[in-house]
């Protein structure tokens, strides 16, 4: 009976959390320079939680909050152990709490129970049927919450019992005034009286005259008297309560805000002020619906639009929901379309006369997502305090009128500003989760953008930092790699990333590379490509050195007159063989055509097409041909790019300009090989099957021209013999395979 009291003392005090608030994962462009730099184009993608961390600025709450905190699992020593229960770690906390109080009462003499250690046990719950607990503020408390939590339809005993308990004399309801008058709060919330906010005011109240609020009651007020004010319809008042609750740390009032907001359906399960619309619902019931639903919406936005909370709230969700794809959309689609919520909200904001207006520069924002330009321009002329996305604005605006050179120095400041806000925020939430783990980044965004402003003014060394600044290393390895020339980007590197001690790494380490490792290791397969291996050597990592030591110690004989054509050849085949089972590292592109970013699993794009020739390739499924062929078509260029970097772009371009085109090489060195072999041998039948196997997929012509020289030099090896059956692997081959095996040190492998 005791123990069954307690829980479900401590039962009425557990307070709702809300649902983990993670961003879902959607697909975001890989690049900022792609799709022909729409990005830069759009508006930059706004996040509810961080518009609302924003807004939680404006509050100073003086209340302490009690965080649940889950205790630390050590998953090395126990990886299958399960999280405990939310609701578990709230009972334990508040059972704690109370033990402590107690404790602390008897210690300052505040309650003195003729036995301490028994009245403590009772407390505890740990009594037998019929044992009474020591009169007291606590008993008091303990009494009510047991009748609170037996009756919930008539609760107007627990009701008698708190506010009796919070008549006794002050030294008599030290622990227990603030407890009581939140539940009072609780009940007439529970029983929807307008009172409810009365009591949750005087939890705080209490808490700040000094009474004791070992569970952070206090603060935890907030949001449940928000929510009374929400269900009477006071949605202004219910805005800055939650505003309150959110500033003192506690998110679930990331959720709770949601439902303040009238141009949002309800969603079933959750607190909403809005209706939840019909389940499963056919497109012509749901339209039908939203129409129902039109003039309330309309009418709660006119509302709004006149509270100076709820106005910024209504404003940050539109853009957080409507310029989350803002980022995305078709080649040639034109830009962003006008947004039916963001040119209603203007227009709601225009009736409601408001001339007051704190967020001038977000509703810019609003008016640029709609693609009104000249609207979003006057509302940045009402903008009152110079803020990062303030500036960001003006300079979105001042590129597309072509005012680059205007517009640069404004992108600085702003992203500084961006980046300043950016290190100050927390990144992750109280559950262990991102704030934001899907899309970029604002400060991202803002980088993405500078950067784009330096390439059309032809700056690229700049366009290079500002991307690498915003750890947006794709759209930085495409400038790195293919705009600069090699030498700015090894000053580059020597200046800004030296080398750095290696860290010994275990085979199944798949920790991602360091950027000092990347970008230096993208730089000595520039020079590779450049033949230029002396200075490739510093900036290799010492895994690849045998690699390509080899490759030139192989070379070096090949291209010596004096060495005999023998050796000669199987020289060239050495270096063939490097080439295609080790080009990618070697020497491959770090994005267009290998795309050794993604080790080559995955199309790198045509971003060099695009920035050289306005087009780009697609991916078409042709009827006559029965499979999909690349098709090139021309894209629309938001990011313009210099004569001077389409040059740039062509000139570093790999001689083969093709995806892997380190094969290619392969393919011309086995070919260099086969020119000095005679006829006849099972080595030359090897070197033209593997120069055929090498480059068939992107060259089939070519790769059957080497065929045809096998059937013609060699056609009665076994080589010639098998090709059309299992196939036979040739003498050299097994060598080349068996060495790299030794040399790169590879347990097993079938190249």
């Amino acid at each position: 009976m005791w123990k069954s009291r307690l829980e479900l003392t401590v039962a009425g005090l557990v307070l709702a959390f809300a649902t983990q608030t993670q961003a879902s994962g959607v697909f975001t462009p890989p690049r900022w320079l792609d799709n022909g730099g729409i990005a830069s184009d759009r508006s930059p993608e706004f996040f509810w939680v961080l518009e609302l961390m924003r807004l939680a600025k404006g509050f100073s709450p003086t209340e302490k909050r009690v965080p649940t905190v889950a205790p630390v699992i050590d998953r090395a020593k126990d990886p299958n152990a399960e999280e405990p229960a939310l609701h578990d770690l709230q009972v334990n906390q508040r059972l704690e709490a109370e033990a402590k109080d107690y404790d602390d009462a008897i210690k300052t003499g505040r309650i003195k129970p003729p036995d301490g250690e028994f009245a403590k046990r009772l407390n505890r719950g740990e009594g037998k049927e019929g044992e009474v607990e020591f009169p007291s503020e606590f008993a008091d408390y303990h009494r009510g919450a047991a009748v609170y939590r037996q009756e919930e339809d008539a609760n107007a005993p627990a009701v008698a019992i708190w506010e009796a308990l919070l008549k006794r004399p002050k030294e008599e309801r030290h622990y227990r005034s603030v407890w009581a008058a939140f539940m009072l709060g609780k009940q007439a919330l529970y029983m929807k009286r307008p009172e409810a906010p009365k009591w949750f005011q005087m939890t705080r109240t209490l808490a700040k005259e000094g009474f004791a609020d070992s569970i952070g009651l206090a603060a935890d007020s907030y949001g449940w008297e928000a929510k009374s004010e929400l269900e009477q319809g006071h949605l202004e008042a219910a805005a800055e309560l939650y505003l309150q609750q959110f500033a003192l740390g506690d998110e679930s009032a990331i959720v709770s805000l949601k439902a303040l907001i009238p141009v949002r359906d309800g969603i079933e399960g959750t607190m909403n002020f809005n209706e939840v619309p019909p389940a499963n619902g056919t497109d012509e019931e749901l339209k039908k619906w939203h129409e129902q639903q039109a003039p309330k919406i309309q009418k709660s936005l006119l509302e709004a639009a006149r509270g100076p909370y709820l106005r910024r709230l209504v404003t940050a969700h539109i853009l957080a929901t409507e310029t989350t794809d803002s980022l995305y959309g078709e080649y040639n689609d034109g830009g962003a379309q006008p947004k039916t919520r963001c040119l209603r909200w203007l227009t709601t904001l225009e009736k409601a006369g408001v001339k007051d207006l704190e967020d001038a520069d977000h509703l810019g924002w609003v008016a640029y997502t709609a693609g009104r330009y000249d609207e979003a321009a006057r509302w940045l002329k009402l903008n009152k305090v110079e803020t990062g996305t303030a500036l960001w604005l003006e300079a979105k605006l001042k590129r597309r009128a072509g005012q680059i050179a205007e517009a640069t120095p404004i992108m600085v400041k702003a992203v500084d500003l961006i980046r300043a806000e950016a290190a100050t925020r927390k990144t992750m939430d109280d559950y262990g989760y991102p704030i934001i783990e899907s899309s970029y980044q604002p400060d991202q965004s803002a980088a993405g953008d500078l950067a784009a402003l330096y390439l059309t003014r032809g700056e690229f060394t700049k366009a290079l930092t500002a991307f690498l600044d915003g750890r947006l290393w794709d759209d930085a390895a495409f400038v790195g790699d293919r705009v600069l020339t090699v030498d700015e980007l090894k000053s580059f590197v020597d200046e800004h990333h030296p080398a750095t001690p290696e860290k010994p790494k275990k085979d199944d380490d798949y920790t991602p590379l360091d950027m000092n490792t990347k970008i230096r290791w993208m730089l000595a397969r520039r020079l590779v490509r450049e033949d230029r291996y002396d200075d490739a050597r510093a900036y290799f990592p010492s895994k690849m050195l045998p690699i390509l030591e080899a490759y030139v110690a192989a070379l070096k004989v090949a291209t010596n007159e004096k060495t005999p054509k023998a050796k000669q050849a199987r020289a060239w085949f050495t270096a063939a063989y490097l080439a295609r089972y080790d080009g990618m590292e070697l020497m491959g592109t770090e994005e267009e055509p290998d795309g050794f970013v993604s080790g080559g699993d995955f199309e790198p794009g045509s971003l060099d097409t695009e920035r050289t020739e306005a087009a780009h390739f697609s991916l078409e499924y042709d009827e006559a041909k029965k499979q999909e062929v690349r098709v090139k078509k021309p894209v629309k260029i938001y990011i313009a790019s210099t004569a001077e970097e389409k040059k740039r772009i062509t000139k570093s371009k790999p001689e083969h300009n093709q995806r892997f085109h380190y094969r290619y090489i392969a393919g011309v060195l086995a070919g260099k090989a086969a020119a000095m072999m005679p006829d006849g041998t099972e080595e030359l039948a090897d070197v033209l099957q593997s120069a055929s196997g090498w480059i068939r997929k992107g060259d089939e012509k070519g790769a059957d021209k080497y065929i045809d020289l096998l059937s013609r030099r060699c056609g009665n090896t076994k080589i010639a013999k098998a090709l059309k059956t299992e196939g036979v692997k040739g003498p050299w081959t097994l060598e080349e395979t068996a060495a790299r095996k030794v040399r790169n040190g590879i347990k097993d492998e079938n190249p």
